[in-house]
């Protein structure tokens, strides 16, 4: 009788041991969420925790979906229009909201400092560590200028650590030549260092007057940034 007691309880607590287990290897694994830090209240927080409408495109998102200009940027971010308004000029619309009473109604910043004309409109991106499109009114912290919203240009900063170097360039049709080029060189190990980066762009003209035989709507730019970095 006693006996027979014993092997009623191994039983049982055998039966659970087997069945915890087998729960223990058929839990699913979470997947992992990208961190993706963006800078759109004016410091470094998750995306995720952000409360504003925020596209955020890190440099090799620009490279991978050839994101060159603002032309190319409507492409890629909901509520975005891009259309040039005369020679050299252009406009920027977030949700239908543009130029309103003379002011912006989207305002731009270049590593945290305002531009009201349309050079950021009609330029060209090149060694950029992010952008930064927030969608919506954001007065609070961007001013009255930014009804529509605010794009947010972020160049890459210098490495303190690493010396690098890298150069692109692309020929088409026009005589189209595309060059772009960045050197980075840490002065100090992890406190000083310098980036060089520069961008070149031509064509020929591809309308032709037929009065005067010239060719119009060339195109010959370039532009350098030189950045400096400590960190003490």
């Amino acid at each position: 009788m006693p006996s027979m007691r014993s092997n009623g309880t191994v039983r049982p607590a055998t039966f659970i041991s087997a069945l915890l287990l087998s729960t223990a290897f058929t839990v699913p694994a979470f997947a992992q969420v990208e961190v993706v830090v963006v800078t759109a209240e004016k410091k470094a927080e998750d995306l995720q925790t952000v409360p504003i409408a925020v596209t955020a495109l890190s440099g090799d998102a620009l490279k991978a979906k050839q994101i060159d200009t603002f032309k190319d940027l409507q492409y890629n971010v909901p509520n975005l229009t891009f259309h040039k308004t005369g020679l050299g000029n252009g406009q920027i619309t977030i949700r239908g909201i543009g130029q309103a009473a003379g002011d912006p109604g989207v305002a731009q910043y270049v590593d945290g400092v305002y531009s009201e004309t349309a050079d950021l409109a009609t330029g060209s991106y090149y060694d950029l560590s992010s952008v930064e499109v927030l969608r919506g009114p954001q007065g609070t912290l961007y001013g009255r200028g930014s009804v529509g919203g605010t794009i947010n240009v972020i160049s890459a900063k210098p490495d303190l650590d690493n010396f690098g170097a890298n150069a692109e360039v692309t020929y088409g049709e026009y005589n189209t030549v595309n060059a772009d080029g960045m050197v980075n060189i840490p002065i100090i190990d992890g406190e000083l260092g310098a980036r060089i980066a520069g961008h070149f762009a031509s064509h020929d003209g591809y309308l032709k007057n037929i009065g005067t035989g010239g060719d119009y709507n060339g195109l010959n730019d370039y532009s350098f940034r030189g950045s400096l970095r400590w960190q003490p």
